[in-house]
């Protein structure tokens, strides 16, 4: 059995090397990319049997996506496919010292705008634990906005666990647009994970991460609401109360993807029972996510296990 489902676009991701600008840089490297697809292969390295559903261009770049994903333990099989259809783009500039990173989209009308809700597998999806998906889906389209509440509503009414990530991108929407639609989806969330800036940007939700948390409870009736705070730590609370933990210090070589590791840890200790441990994997894997090139968390388990207990660093012989 699919243990989680994930929803969402990937994207081919081209990167100036040596923190080059885009105006001048001779070369680009090529990564893969995509909130809900960056997560599901974090999770695959768990050992989380993990399916991702989009739809992808009928083309090399589209076969691309699909490849890669399975190479890494990703289960692609309800994945659609779209004849002349376009692969989503972003451009993406390396920020260092004082200079910004920067994101450059080219993902307008992408082959997962057309995807419908009639061609999704349902028998497959019912039979997971739990679905995951975020709030750049919904932000892609108004018919993409509309498949993700029906989708999410389809899987709370069989029963399933939901996970969101509100992950607001301010290039997609404006945040009353946002907070519009995601009143909408966040009563059918189980699981919510929130940056401290998004809750104030979209929500206008401000103060201790204890109090951030509870009115992203109030608004969404999660079981479970996780609340970042960057370079600080996380906050996460339950009808039982709220817990802190900080985070890790890391070096950053690649700071994308992050967030989507730490997305794939929490998950992994919420199936078990285990918010606590959920979050300090999630934390650990965002530390080491920073230290990939990339998107996508490209590691083992017992790597997190170790960082966890204090072994990091140094050379492995």
């Amino acid at each position: 059995m699919t243990e989680v489902v994930t929803m969402g676009e990937a994207m081919i991701r081209l990167t100036p090397p040596d923190h080059q600008r885009l105006m001048t840089t001779p070369s680009l490297e090529v990564h893969i990319g995509g909130a809900e697809l960056n997560v599901a292969v974090a999770l695959a390295q768990l050992g989380v049997s993990v399916a991702w559903i989009s739809k992808l261009p009928d083309n090399p770049l589209g076969r691309r996506v699909d490849a890669e994903a399975r190479r890494l333990g990703v289960h692609t099989s309800r994945v659609l496919w779209l004849p002349g259809g376009k692969m989503g783009l972003y451009f993406y500039e390396k920020g260092v010292g004082i200079r910004a990173g920067t994101v450059l989209y080219d993902r307008a009308d992408s082959a997962i705008n057309s995807l419908s809700l009639d061609e999704l597998d349902w028998d497959f999806i019912g039979r997971c634990r739990l679905f995951h998906t975020s709030g750049i889906t919904p932000a892609l389209s108004l018919s993409v906005r509309k498949l993700t509440v029906e989708v999410l509503r389809r899987v709370t009414e069989r029963g399933l666990t939901v996970s969101f990530d509100v992950n607001y991108r301010s290039r997609l929407w404006e945040p009353l647009e946002c907070r519009a639609a995601l009143e909408t989806i966040l009563p059918l969330a189980d699981l919510v994970v929130c940056t401290e800036r998004d809750a104030g940007t979209v929500f206008g939700l401000f103060g201790s991460g204890e109090e951030i948390a509870q009115g992203l409870r109030r608004l969404s009736a999660a079981q479970a609401v996780i609340v970042t705070h960057g370079a600080k730590g996380v906050t996460a609370a339950t009808e039982d109360g709220a817990f802190f933990e900080a985070a890790m210090v890391t070096d950053v070589v690649d700071r994308l993807g992050a967030g989507d590791a730490f997305c794939a840890g929490v998950i992994y200790g919420y199936l078990k029972g285990d918010l606590r441990l959920g979050v300090r994997f999630g934390l650990a894997m965002a530390a080491l996510k920073h230290a990939i090139p990339g998107d996508w968390f490209i590691g083992t388990k017992e790597e997190v296990e170790n960082l966890l207990k204090g072994e990091a660093g140094g050379v492995k012989r």
